[in-house]
């Protein structure tokens, strides 16, 4: 790295540049000259704007000199006439800009316009690259540094260097597409730089619904040694409930005399109010599990029993995975396959799709209808049937 890219990548935004300065050309055009070193260059390029004619030499020069003052000032506060649309945002250091972009968005999760989780995982894409940008000596850089070569080279070392999914891939792209577009709103830069560059076709999603068998086995199991395990598992299966949903419902929310669980916006994934229908299966269960617990406790706390503390949802998982060994189950048999499970046996019984959906809270039934052709196994009827069909027309 040279002299120039040093100074370009400290942590002061300032270009080095020579202050701007009146000249008089011959044919009466006055023209404010200055040099800024270019971005990612060594050398000065040379700038001038225009002193427009202005009747009398001495108003004309007072204006000249008031068009030096905001060029210096201006370049001083880290502006760069190769931006002219851009604010002094741009030369700030990323990692700054980084910081206020989370600070706002933790403002918009107070607010209820975004959902923690968003926060969480954002938070986790910024510390990766603020990581990546260290180790190729690249952590002091500006913002409008940020291009789509910096950003190919950093996905490319997330799906191939750290071996990582093609949606994970997908994941980091959607990020800096929306932390682009924000740079963009405020004019700290002038281009996006994830324009260009492609999402990854992802494989589709297989899904396991576990089989009833072994769902039985598995419920046994629970009923034998961790009663409140047992509920979580039946919540997920009964009312598909979601391993995060769990970890952040409260007694408050189980409302008996109307039949509905209540799914705060702060608890539902699409950062909406919604309810879901309980079922007999697991009334009686949960009103003993709840049982003189205040309304205000977490319903999943440490133990699985309530109490103040918001547990963390990787936790959930923990006895499951302890429980596959011991029954030596399949590894794709994870504990949200009791969520596949519910869905794919509500279909198989009949339920219309629409039901599924309401009760799944899919946003679209597509999405519902991907459980019955996954879960259903083909109807043979309907095999034979196409076959005579396509022999006599």
């Amino acid at each position: 790295m040279d002299s120039t890219q040093k100074a370009l990548k400290n942590s002061n935004p300032v270009l080095p540049f020579k202050p701007a300065e009146l000249a008089k050309w011959q044919n009466g055009e006055w023209r404010i000259v200055f040099y800024c070193i270019k971005p990612g260059t060594k050398k000065y390029k040379r700038y001038t704007r225009r002193v427009p004619p202005i009747t009398g030499i001495k108003k004309r020069e007072e204006y000249a000199r008031k068009m030096i003052d905001e060029i210096n000032t201006k370049i001083e506060n880290g502006w760069s006439p190769e931006y002219e649309n851009t604010t002094s945002g741009a030369f700030s250091p990323l990692t700054s800009v980084f910081d206020t972009y989370l600070s706002r968005l933790r403002k918009s999760v107070i607010d209820g316009e975004k959902r923690k989780a968003t926060l969480v995982s954002y938070e986790s894409y910024i510390n990766q690259f603020i990581e990546w940008l260290k180790k190729t000596e690249n952590e002091n850089i500006m913002t409008i540094e940020l291009d789509q070569e910096i950003l190919m080279k950093f996905l490319d070392y997330i799906h191939y260097d750290k071996k990582n999914s093609a949606t994970t891939h997908n994941n980091y792209l959607t990020f800096f597409s929306a932390f682009s577009t924000y740079l963009l709103n405020r004019k700290i830069i002038i281009k996006n730089p994830t324009s260009g560059i492609n999402k990854k076709k992802q494989t589709e999603k297989t899904r396991t619904a576990i089989p009833e068998d072994v769902r039985l086995r598995v419920f046994d199991y629970f009923e034998k040694h961790n009663k409140q395990y047992l509920l979580i598992c039946k919540l997920m299966y009964y009312l598909l409930l979601r391993r995060t949903e769990m970890a952040k419902i409260k007694v408050s929310d189980f409302q008996f005399q109307e039949g509905v669980l209540l799914i705060r916006p702060e608890v539902s994934k699409n950062n909406k109010k919604q309810y879901i229908t309980l079922l007999d299966d697991v009334i009686p269960e949960l009103k003993q599990h709840i049982k003189n617990a205040h309304p205000s406790l977490y319903v999943f706390s440490e133990g699985f029993v309530p109490g103040r503390t918001q547990i963390n949802p990787k936790r959930l998982s923990y006895p499951w995975e302890k429980m596959k060994k011991i029954l030596k189950l399949e590894n794709h048999h994870q504990l949200y396959s009791l969520k596949d499970a519910g869905i794919t046996d509500l279909l198989n019984a009949g339920v219309p799709a629409i039901v599924v959906r309401d009760h799944a809270r899919h946003h679209d039934i597509s999405v519902t209808q991907k459980y019955t052709l996954k879960g259903r196994a083909a109807n043979k009827e309907l095999l034979v049937f196409r076959k005579t069909a396509t022999q006599h027309p």
